[in-house]
């Protein structure tokens, strides 16, 4: 879902996932540059939200692995 919305306003989707002072900094930037490109860099800050989106998720499944696995080794001490 965070992916269709940040298709639509790419600095929703980075607020959404956690980021809110890249989301404003993206924000601004994306709503001076859309009348100078005509909305050719749409398409640019799509893909600058997915990655931020993609990333934050996987930071977040390593940190989920790394509590895990000290608990694991916790337990076993």
């Amino acid at each position: 879902m965070l992916y269709l919305i940040a298709l639509l306003i790419p600095p929703l989707g980075v607020f959404l996932v956690g980021r809110p002072i890249t989301a404003i900094i993206m924000a601004l930037v994306w709503i001076v540059s859309l009348p100078f490109t005509f909305g050719s860099s749409h398409i640019l800050f799509v893909i600058i939200a997915w990655l931020i989106i993609f990333q934050t998720r996987e930071d977040r499944r390593a940190n989920r692995l790394i509590r895990e696995s000290r608990r694991s080794h916790d337990d076993l001490d």
